[in-house]
Parts: C-alpha cells; structure tokens; sequence
C-alpha cells in the first residue's frame, strides 16, 4: 500500500496546507533564532562569527537536500508523507535541545540579576527604534523573497510552463 494512501485521510487542500505550513514556519523560524543565540552565547567570541556561518550553512544545506530528495520521494508519499519527513529535524532538535546546557554566558547573567531584557530596550530612544523598525523591515523583505522562491515559483512554473510540480522544484 504505498505511503500516499495513508496519509490520504488527512483533509485535504490549499487551507489545510497554508495551516500546516504556518506551524511549521513558525516553528523553524523560532528554532533557528533560538539555535543562532545558543550558538552565539555557546561559542568564544572569536570563533562566533564562523560558527553561526556554519549554522546558516546547514539551513541552506538542509534545503538542498529537501530539493534533491523532493523529485524521488513525492510521488511514492505524496506532500502529506514529505511534511511527516519534515518532522524528523523537529524530533531531533528536540532532544539536541534537552541535552544542551545553558551556555556560560546565560547563568553569569542570571548569577548578576539579570534575568530578562525587557522588549521596550527595542524602542528605548529614537535611534534604537528606527534601528528595530529598519532591521524588523528588512527581514520580512528576505522572508518574503525567500519564501517566495521557494514556494511560489515552482507553483508558478507548474502552471504557466505545464512542469511537473517535481521538475519545477528541480
């Protein structure tokens, strides 16, 4: 019985999946600021900018290995069976994350009082407001253009040049 078939009782439709894919990319986009800070604070300070290279690195990577796999594996499972495959970063996260330990950085600053930083420091003055306002701007803007690559253009290329989803994802 292939894979396909057992994800068919799921709902089906263009509602159901902007809803999964919303969870999901909100999940991976708080996954991926929170790894970038552990990161950050984990790491000396002269090795950090390297690293978090590195992690931007795997997202690119993980993305090339979803386009890759994408063509092989969608017709046996369908879209259904490819978010199940999704899920596998999200477990292993999950428990990378159990076993990771507050960096060093973290449990000095909750030693000295400092348990949290207010949101309001964002729009402490004038020129931090702007800076927040203009950082916030530009990364919807990348969002958006990545995303928009990513998504729509193989949907784009689906229906005016008659590709395959699989070749319009290749």
């Amino acid at each position: 019985m292939p894979c396909s078939l057992v994800f068919a009782r799921w709902r089906r439709g263009y509602a159901d999946l902007l809803a999964y894919r919303t969870i999901a990319g909100l999940g991976l986009g708080a996954e991926f600021g929170i790894g970038m800070t552990l990161v950050a604070e984990a790491w000396p300070a002269s090795q950090r900018a390297r690293v978090s290279s590195y992690v931007g690195l795997g997202w690119q990577l993980g993305v090339l290995a979803a386009a890759l796999l994408m063509p092989l594996l969608l017709p046996i499972i369908g879209w259904r069976g490819m978010f199940a495959i999704g899920l596998l970063p999200a477990v292993v996260s999950f428990f990378v994350r159990r076993r990771v330990e507050e960096p060093e950085l973290f449990t000095e600053r909750v030693a000295r009082g400092m348990r949290k930083l207010p949101l309001k420091l964002l729009v402490a003055d004038r020129r931090t407001m702007c800076a927040s306002i203009g950082v916030t701007i530009l990364c919807s803007v990348q969002n958006f253009g990545y995303y928009g690559l990513m998504i729509w253009l193989p949907s784009y290329l689906s229906k005016t040049f008659g590709y395959s989803l699989t070749k319009s994802g290749l």
